[in-house]
């Protein structure tokens, strides 16, 4: 071991050398705003320590995406987490949740590759990392794990004896779905501060019992809050209820709050391990949703590429319809998930009554309308689909441009401008064994003015599918704050160069071949990340490293599907979110 190796490990204690941090959806408007005010001092100390620099996203900028694709340093079309959702098993058109399990890549992403180089790695709160897996250190597992009691830590008795000592985790706020006074929108920002500053306490305590040569963690409260509360801080939103509204008055500062907490949280990880470089990425940035809605299978419809079987939507399609508005509008938060216990399945199941029928067998292409945030395009492919009715070949190229021409030619009816700028064909920007699987025609939301979804009913047939909602964003339900490419990259520590000038492009795939490369690592071929050689100033030594082992465990791909308790959880938690 060198002469730089780090002063806690030459002291017999492994303390962390590399931290990965993520502020999930960081954005570079608000950030520097608040570095300019003085407001973000442990952020600010690594920027003079090391560098800055905006990180693209992926294609979409979303979570379930934009995460695998970090911890891999891969594509879309490599790690086969496309989205939320996934198209259902024998050609169904039922949709499921996907999780970590999913993944291709979990025996190539960061943490193996460390473990096979000879070192411990602590993962914390990684969006599409569950069921979580047995690594050299500890991982406790993100987003797409159904809730704290499903078994979401490595190892399990770890965590249990470190939540006796510091309190019980967890994974997000849950209270965002129910705002609806002004002490529900202050009890959300005090849950959002409990929360992180509980997962920094659990975090450190792992370390105590279980040392790790690098660390990972992600914060979500950035994105949730944006997401939330972006209308009360930007007198511009359409839905602001206006500078001298008490509402702005007062919440005005919520984002602000919480970035300034995250800032006290990584001030405490940079204490505790002082002689560690550090990373901070965020997985996408954010801005207003400032654009309509639009019912993308109206407007398919409309274009003759989409026939409901069904054109009145049924008594049934009605009554489930009415219900499931009357259940969102009324029941709160806990009510909500004590229905979901009460009547498993129930949620499902009036949610797929209340969704009109489609004729497959006369349907070329359709969007998954329940996740409010990822608009895609899936075309009814005969290869895909059990009644698909699109050839491969030149019929599907041809589909595809019937697409985009319907969809990009929509107008705002207020302003007369185009409301969705670019579709991407996914075979266009993925590469990999699994293209096959994804969305057909991505759709360019995050851009310009925005968009969002609105749920189509073949009685807006006769409307124009691109509309306006009327009156002021209703907390809990509506988004008002939505993802953009641009993310964040901060790097700052004694292996990290000042940064001078001009700075490389960088890309969130980047993030992971960097940090193998400054342990003195050569990331593996198939990572499509580059290293960022102008970040990096010397080698951090971090345990006993040695060059990165074959792995001999395959193509890891555990297809892990949840339960139908699990499924009723993660819907409850997607739906407090405001994501479904």
């Amino acid at each position: 071991m060198s002469a730089e190796t780090n002063d806690n490990q030459s002291s017999g204690t492994r303390h962390p050398a590399l931290l990965l941090i993520g502020w999930d959806g960081a954005t570079p408007e608000l950030l520097e705003r608040y570095l300019a005010a003085g407001k973000l001092p442990a952020v600010q100390k690594l920027i003079d320590r090391g560098s800055y620099r905006p990180l693209r996203s992926t294609i979409p900028p979303v979570t379930a995406t934009a995460w695998p694709s970090f911890l891999s340093g891969k594509n879309a079309g490599k790690h086969g987490l496309f989205d939320f959702v996934t198209p259902g098993k024998d050609g169904e058109y039922q949709f499921d949740y996907t999780n970590g399990g999913h993944r291709r890549d979990r025996n190539d992403d960061i943490c193996a590759l460390l473990n096979r180089a000879g070192l411990a790695v602590g993962c914390v709160n990684v969006p599409m990392t569950y069921p979580p897996k047995a690594i050299d250190g500890f991982m406790i597992s993100g987003l797409d794990a159904p809730d704290e009691r499903s078994g979401i830590a490595h190892p399990a008795e770890l965590f249990e004896r470190v939540q006796q000592k510091v309190g019980s985790y967890r994974i997000d706020n849950r209270h965002l779905g129910n705002m609806k006074t002004d002490d529900d929108r202050r009890g959300a920002i005090a849950e959002f501060k409990r929360v992180e500053s509980l997962r920094t306490d659990i975090t450190l305590a792992m370390i105590d019992e279980q040392p790790v040569d690098a660390l990972i963690i992600i914060y979500n409260a950035t994105d949730q809050v944006q997401h939330h509360f972006w209308h009360l801080q930007d007198p511009t939103h359409p839905q602001c209820p206006g500078v001298e509204s008490a509402e702005y008055q007062a919440f005005e500062d919520a984002i602000e709050q919480i970035y300034i907490h995250c800032d006290l949280e990584l001030a405490r990880l940079m204490e505790a391990f002082p002689e560690a470089d550090v990373m901070i990425m965020s997985d996408h940035g954010a801005g207003p949703t400032c654009g309509p809605q639009v019912r993308l299978n109206n407007a398919l419809a409309q274009a003759g590429l989409l026939t409901w079987a069904n054109t009145q939507g049924g008594l049934k399609s009605k009554l489930a319809s009415t219900a499931d508005s009357f259940l969102r509008r009324t029941l709160s938060a806990k009510q909500k998930a004590a229905l979901v216990r009460l009547i498993p399945g129930g949620r499902s199941a009036i949610e797929s009554m209340s969704l009109p029928a489609v004729d497959w067998s006369k349907t070329t292409a359709f969007v998954y309308e329940g996740f409010t945030l990822s608009p895609c395009v899936w075309l009814n492919r005969k290869s895909l689909f059990a009644q698909g009715t699109v050839e491969d070949g030149s019929a599907y190229d041809d589909a595809c441009e019937q697409v985009i021409s319907a969809l990009t030619g929509l107008k705002d009816p207020k302003t007369g401008e185009q409301v969705i700028p670019k579709a991407y064909r996914s075979r266009d920007i993925y590469k990999g064994d699994l293209v096959a699987m994804a969305p057909d025609l991505i759709l360019d939301w995050w851009e310009g003015n925005t968009f969002t979804m609105g749920k189509s009913h073949p009685k807006h047939d006769s409307e124009s599918p691109v509309y306006w909602p009327e009156g002021p964003a209703v907390p809990g339900r509506d988004i008002t704050g939505i993802h953009r490419r641009n993310g964040v990259l901060i790097a700052g520590g004694p292996h990290i160069s000042l940064a001078q000038g001009e700075k490389e492009q960088a890309d969130l795939i980047d993030v992971v071949p960097t940090a193998l490369a400054m342990l003195g690592l050569t990331p593996p071929d198939d990572v499509d990340g580059k290293v960022l050689s102008d970040i990096i100033s010397g080698r951090i030594e971090a345990g006993q490293t040695q060059d990165i082992a074959p792995s001999d465990e395959g193509d890891d791909q555990e297809n892990r599907e949840y339960t139908d308790e699990e499924k009723q959880a993660i819907e409850a938690r997607l739906s407090g979110l405001g994501y479904l």
